[in-house]
């Protein structure tokens, strides 16, 4: 037996939505609060009457009323954004980083030791640092090396002279236009010098350029001890030197910070 027209028609109908419930009033509370302010106003009355007896007050309200109203251009709100970003700026005029006046920084600390030195008449000299200084401790003793000598010797084994121009002129025609880390005719001339010999870092130097170079030589004798392969080129030089210092005391020199960069064009 089919349905009734009625009944598919009320079964297709969406279920309405439940609406939040208003809150009811309770009885009597608007009176309840008309009486309150009622009393109130009733008592402002009689205290204004107190205070100003000669003023009748019923004649003041109507000349109220008779006032001009202000025009609407008062009446539009402010635009606080506006009178905040002028106070922002200029509270940010005022900043100096170097104040023309001297900055305070609260009062001076006053120990028990200054106020009896004003008591007594004894001027109190300030004490410093360097005055609890423990000898056994701050004086070097013979057998700490000195600074310069913080660093030990290396030595390094050098290519021969000839291979050395050979792998230098290499780096300065194939990597030093592209990572100019070096003046050419500088760095020729400490060569020619052979300040590698005193100067450990430059010496440093030297062996990564040469084992970089050694990729664009053919020289036989760029190879790895033992072996021929082209992959070890420049290898017995590089891994002589290490970025790892042994001591922190002295400063780095420029050779040393070029090494760090050298180094990562090999590795």
């Amino acid at each position: 037996m089919s349905a009734s027209p009625a009944s598919s028609s009320t079964s297709a109908e969406p279920t309405p939505q439940t609406q939040p419930v208003k809150k009811r009033r309770t009885p009597g509370a608007c009176d309840h609060c008309k009486k309150k302010k009622k009393i109130r106003l009733e008592k402002m009355e009689k205290l204004l009457n107190k205070l100003l007896p000669k003023v009748d007050l019923s004649q003041e309200l109507e000349n109220i009323d008779d006032l001009e109203t202000p025009p609407e251009s008062s009446l539009l709100p402010r635009n606080d954004d506006d009178i905040l970003e002028e106070e922002l700026i200029g509270k940010l005029k005022r900043l100096h980083v170097d104040p023309p006046q001297g900055r305070f920084f609260g009062k001076s600390r006053h120990t028990a030791l200054d106020i009896r030195s004003e008591y007594v008449g004894t001027s109190r000299r300030p004490r410093s640092v360097l005055d609890g200084q423990r000898a056994q401790f701050w004086s070097k003793p013979p057998w700490h090396p000195l600074q310069d000598e913080a660093t030990p010797s290396i030595n390094y084994s050098y290519p021969d002279e000839d291979l050395i121009v050979s792998l230098v002129s290499a780096y300065f025609e194939q990597i030093n236009p592209f990572f100019p880390l070096f003046h050419r005719p500088s760095f020729e001339k400490s060569v020619s010098e052979r300040l590698y010999r005193e100067d450990t870092n430059f010496g440093g130097t030297l062996l990564l350029v040469c084992a970089l170079g050694s990729r664009y030589s053919g020289d036989p004798r760029v190879f790895y001890d033992g072996t021929t392969s082209e992959h070890s080129a420049g290898w017995k030089w590089f891994e002589q030197v290490s970025i790892m210092r042994t001591s922190f005391i002295p400063a780095p020199s420029l050779s040393e910070l070029q090494n760090h960069a050298v180094r990562r064009l090999k590795s």
